[in-house]
Protein backbone atom coordinates (compact mmCIF):
# COMPACT_ATOMS: atom_id res chain seq x y z
CA UNK A 1 0.00 0.00 0.00
CA UNK A 2 1.75 3.41 -0.97
CA UNK A 3 1.53 6.47 1.08
CA UNK A 4 2.37 9.82 1.06
CA UNK A 5 3.35 12.64 3.46
CA UNK A 6 2.10 15.61 4.46
CA UNK A 7 2.70 17.96 7.57
CA UNK A 8 5.11 15.05 9.05
CA UNK A 9 2.21 12.73 8.73
CA UNK A 10 1.85 9.75 6.56
CA UNK A 11 -1.50 9.48 4.63
CA UNK A 12 -2.96 6.48 2.47
CA UNK A 13 -2.94 6.97 -1.28
CA UNK A 14 -6.25 7.66 -2.62
CA UNK A 15 -7.97 3.74 -3.55
CA UNK A 16 -11.28 4.32 -5.46
CA UNK A 17 -14.70 2.81 -3.89
CA UNK A 18 -15.30 -0.24 -5.24
CA UNK A 19 -18.28 -1.32 -7.28
CA UNK A 20 -20.76 -2.06 -4.50
CA UNK A 21 -20.59 1.04 -2.65
CA UNK A 22 -21.12 3.23 -5.46
CA UNK A 23 -23.97 0.78 -6.94
CA UNK A 24 -25.16 1.09 -2.98
CA UNK A 25 -24.85 5.22 -2.98
CA UNK A 26 -26.07 5.43 -7.03
CA UNK A 27 -29.59 3.56 -6.11
CA UNK A 28 -29.94 5.46 -2.68
CA UNK A 29 -29.46 8.88 -4.82
CA UNK A 30 -31.49 7.65 -7.47
CA UNK A 31 -34.51 6.70 -4.68
CA UNK A 32 -33.64 10.30 -3.07
CA UNK A 33 -33.86 12.25 -6.87
CA UNK A 34 -37.67 10.07 -6.84
CA UNK A 35 -38.93 11.48 -4.08
CA UNK A 36 -37.74 15.26 -4.90
CA UNK A 37 -40.07 14.50 -8.21
CA UNK A 38 -42.63 13.84 -5.88
CA UNK A 39 -42.28 16.24 -3.65
CA UNK A 40 -42.13 18.73 -6.46
CA UNK A 41 -45.45 17.04 -8.27
CA UNK A 42 -43.34 15.80 -11.12
CA UNK A 43 -44.23 13.22 -13.36
CA UNK A 44 -40.72 10.74 -12.94
CA UNK A 45 -41.38 9.30 -16.02
CA UNK A 46 -40.56 12.52 -17.93
CA UNK A 47 -37.04 12.42 -16.41
CA UNK A 48 -33.90 10.32 -16.50
CA UNK A 49 -30.99 10.47 -14.02
CA UNK A 50 -27.72 10.36 -15.63
CA UNK A 51 -25.84 6.97 -13.76
CA UNK A 52 -22.68 7.81 -15.30
CA UNK A 53 -22.65 11.77 -14.11
CA UNK A 54 -24.06 10.44 -10.67
CA UNK A 55 -20.81 7.71 -9.94
CA UNK A 56 -18.54 10.20 -11.23
CA UNK A 57 -20.36 12.71 -8.43
CA UNK A 58 -19.98 9.42 -5.70
CA UNK A 59 -16.09 9.19 -6.95
CA UNK A 60 -15.19 12.78 -6.43
CA UNK A 61 -17.11 13.17 -3.09
CA UNK A 62 -15.58 10.08 -2.20
CA UNK A 63 -11.96 11.52 -2.79
CA UNK A 64 -12.91 14.37 -0.53
CA UNK A 65 -12.89 11.63 2.59
CA UNK A 66 -8.74 11.83 2.38
CA UNK A 67 -8.88 15.42 1.75
CA UNK A 68 -10.74 16.17 5.44
CA UNK A 69 -8.71 13.41 6.96
CA UNK A 70 -5.50 15.62 5.70
CA UNK A 71 -6.36 18.65 5.79
CA UNK A 72 -8.74 19.32 8.52
CA UNK A 73 -6.26 17.19 11.38
CA UNK A 74 -7.73 13.68 10.72
CA UNK A 75 -11.32 14.89 10.60
CA UNK A 76 -13.89 12.23 8.96
CA UNK A 77 -16.48 12.78 6.58
CA UNK A 78 -19.69 13.28 8.67
CA UNK A 79 -23.78 12.50 6.82
CA UNK A 80 -23.76 16.26 6.52
CA UNK A 81 -20.55 16.68 4.91
CA UNK A 82 -20.87 13.91 2.48
CA UNK A 83 -24.77 15.34 2.14
CA UNK A 84 -23.14 18.60 1.07
CA UNK A 85 -20.54 17.45 -1.58
CA UNK A 86 -21.77 15.48 -3.44
CA UNK A 87 -24.47 18.05 -3.64
CA UNK A 88 -21.96 20.35 -4.87
CA UNK A 89 -20.81 17.80 -7.47
CA UNK A 90 -24.16 16.64 -8.67
CA UNK A 91 -25.16 20.84 -9.25
CA UNK A 92 -21.81 20.71 -11.63
CA UNK A 93 -22.90 17.81 -13.41
CA UNK A 94 -26.92 18.06 -13.31
CA UNK A 95 -27.74 14.54 -14.00
CA UNK A 96 -31.29 15.17 -14.37
CA UNK A 97 -32.42 15.45 -17.97
CA UNK A 98 -35.68 16.20 -19.39
CA UNK A 99 -37.06 13.32 -21.53
CA UNK A 100 -40.00 15.25 -22.45
CA UNK A 101 -42.40 17.76 -21.25
CA UNK A 102 -41.94 19.39 -17.71
CA UNK A 103 -39.46 22.28 -16.95
CA UNK A 104 -36.04 21.85 -18.36
CA UNK A 105 -33.84 22.22 -15.74
CA UNK A 106 -34.69 20.76 -12.68
CA UNK A 107 -31.80 19.55 -10.90
CA UNK A 108 -31.33 22.28 -8.54
CA UNK A 109 -34.74 22.05 -7.27
CA UNK A 110 -34.84 18.23 -6.97
CA UNK A 111 -31.12 19.19 -5.34
CA UNK A 112 -32.68 21.15 -2.89
CA UNK A 113 -35.63 18.80 -1.53
CA UNK A 114 -33.06 16.31 -1.37
CA UNK A 115 -30.54 18.45 0.79
CA UNK A 116 -33.57 19.38 3.05
CA UNK A 117 -35.04 16.27 3.48
CA UNK A 118 -31.01 14.95 4.71
CA UNK A 119 -31.15 17.71 7.19
CA UNK A 120 -35.26 16.42 8.31
CA UNK A 121 -33.29 12.59 8.74
CA UNK A 122 -30.48 14.15 10.30
CA UNK A 123 -32.49 16.51 13.25
CA UNK A 124 -34.82 13.32 13.58
CA UNK A 125 -31.35 11.15 14.21
CA UNK A 126 -30.40 13.71 16.58
CA UNK A 127 -33.05 13.73 18.57
CA UNK A 128 -33.60 17.55 17.76
CA UNK A 129 -36.86 19.31 16.67
CA UNK A 130 -37.87 19.27 12.65
CA UNK A 131 -37.81 23.21 11.78
CA UNK A 132 -39.58 24.14 9.05
CA UNK A 133 -38.02 26.13 6.62
CA UNK A 134 -39.48 29.23 5.24
CA UNK A 135 -40.55 29.41 1.35
CA UNK A 136 -38.29 32.78 1.23
CA UNK A 137 -34.61 30.68 2.10
CA UNK A 138 -36.22 27.90 -0.01
CA UNK A 139 -36.91 30.76 -3.09
CA UNK A 140 -32.32 32.46 -1.89
CA UNK A 141 -31.12 29.04 -1.73
CA UNK A 142 -32.62 27.99 -5.38
CA UNK A 143 -31.83 31.13 -6.70
CA UNK A 144 -27.92 30.39 -5.41
CA UNK A 145 -27.79 26.96 -6.74
CA UNK A 146 -28.91 27.98 -9.78
CA UNK A 147 -27.16 31.36 -10.60
CA UNK A 148 -24.31 31.42 -7.94
CA UNK A 149 -21.05 29.62 -7.97
CA UNK A 150 -20.99 27.89 -4.60
CA UNK A 151 -17.58 26.01 -3.62
CA UNK A 152 -17.99 22.73 -1.94
CA UNK A 153 -16.59 24.03 1.46
CA UNK A 154 -19.68 26.78 1.62
CA UNK A 155 -21.90 24.61 0.36
CA UNK A 156 -20.74 22.31 3.41
CA UNK A 157 -21.26 25.36 5.98
CA UNK A 158 -24.38 25.93 4.68
CA UNK A 159 -26.03 22.22 4.96
CA UNK A 160 -24.50 22.07 8.42
CA UNK A 161 -25.61 25.23 9.53
CA UNK A 162 -29.13 24.62 8.03
CA UNK A 163 -28.92 21.35 10.21
CA UNK A 164 -27.64 22.30 13.28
Amino acid sequence: MSVFRHNDCDYPAYKPPDDSYLLKNLNLVIDSFSMGFQELGLDKNEYYVDALLVTVALIRTDQRKLHYLMYHNGMEMNELKWIAVLSYWMLRFKPINRIAGGPIDINEQVILCWVFRAIRNYRQKSSKPVVNVSERLKRDLLYAFTYRDISYDYMTILVESLAE
